[in-house]
This record gives structure tokens, sequence and C-alpha cells, in this order.
């Protein structure tokens, strides 16, 4: 793990970097770089937490949702 690091930061170069990314990849990049640098929160650390995108689909489904069926 240590010496893949240390390659990766001495010889940049030799990283594929994908031309296209699908939005997935892009949020696992984004997660795993959190939890690289998350210093202190637990939470960070372990990818516990929510993006913006992920709080507005969030209130997207919540606002279609019906509470009136069912009700006991």
């Amino acid at each position: 793990m240590y010496l893949k690091r240390l390659v990766r930061a001495l010889l940049p170069g030799l990283a594929r970097i994908p031309a296209k990314c699908s939005d997935q990849v892009k949020s696992e990049i984004a997660r795993t770089v959190v939890q690289r640098l998350a210093r202190g929160n637990l939470n960070l650390a372990r990818g516990r937490y929510l993006t913006a995108a992920d709080l507005e689909s969030r209130k997207q489904r919540l606002a279609l949702h019906s509470f009136d069926e069912g009700a006991v």
C-alpha cells in the first residue's frame, strides 16, 4: 500500500486517467478523497455523509411521498 502511493506520487505519468467518467465513478472518487483527507471526523473518514446532490434527491423523493396512505 505504501509503495503503491509512493510510486503514484513520484511517477504520476504512469497513472491511468480515463477519458470519460460516469457520475457513479466520480462520486466514488470524491468519497475516497474525502475519506483519505478527513482528520478527526470519524463519519467523514468512514464515508458516512451526504453530498448536496444526495440531499437534493432525498428531498425530491420525500416531496413525492404520500404520507396519508395506510394511516392506522
